[in-house]
């Protein structure tokens, strides 16, 4: 502020009028200028997704209380800086706006589009056949993935079966040469072919491990469905 108040008195001295009230009216601006409201942390030094148009990514932002105050470059953020606030340096990673939702499995979803899709099979024959189909162009050795059945909406009864879940031989025949994986569609539980048991080493003589189940059939043999954490 010094500054200025040189300035005045030079100009003041060679009298220059018209350039004192310049200096003046910048001076009155400068000196009546609300401060901006310290914020309580400053993200800066990041790549900051907006999700506005005008401004699809900034560097630094401004926080106070629960919202986001400002947003703009690391520069723009210094303003907002007080004695409490808290500085984050990102340095350089990324940061989006969080989400918040009842229940949903992002990840699950997205690789469900690269699997067989199993929800709308409307009994085992069904997916039986679609498990044949994408034998055919799959090499030997590599994993079948599906998921979404459920036995409960499935028109009919698999025969035979075991508490209504059918038994792994018809789904091992179509897929000899390659592990099966499917998916129950709540999440707690996997059906698996001979070639799938095979590579896990699962076969009469496994123990359920702790939480988990390997269902078996009256003979003591497992049938392909696998609980929790089997």
């Amino acid at each position: 502020m010094k500054h200025y108040f040189l300035l005045y008195n030079i100009l003041l001295r060679k009298r220059f009028p018209g350039t004192i009230i310049i200096v003046t009216g910048i001076f009155i601006s400068i000196t009546c200028q609300v401060p901006y409201d310290p914020a309580d942390l400053i993200l800066r030094n990041g790549k900051i997704v907006t999700m506005d148009d005008r401004w699809p990514q900034v560097s630094a932002l401004a926080v106070k209380g629960d919202r986001i105050s400002a947003v703009g470059s690391d520069r723009d953020m210094l303003r907002y800086i007080g004695t409490e606030t808290q500085v984050i340096d990102l340095k350089g990673r990324l940061a989006i706006p969080g989400f918040i939702e009842g229940h949903g499995h992002f990840y699950s979803l997205g690789a469900s589009l690269m699997e067989l899709e199993l929800r709308n099979a409307e009994n085992w024959d069904a997916i039986i056949t679609l498990v044949a189909e994408e034998a055919k162009n799959k090499k030997p050795g590599t994993w079948i993935v599906g998921r979404g059945w459920h036995q409960d909406k499935w028109d009919r009864e698999p025969q035979p079966n075991v508490e209504g879940l059918p038994t792994h031989h018809e789904l091992s025949s179509v897929s000899p040469q390659n592990p099966v994986f499917l998916s129950h569609t709540s999440g707690h539980g996997v059906f698996v072919n001979q070639a799938a048991m095979q590579v896990s080493g699962i076969s009469e003589r496994s123990v359920d491990p702790p939480g988990g189940e390997i269902v078996r059939d009256e003979n003591g043999e497992p049938i392909g469905m696998l609980r929790e954490y089997a």
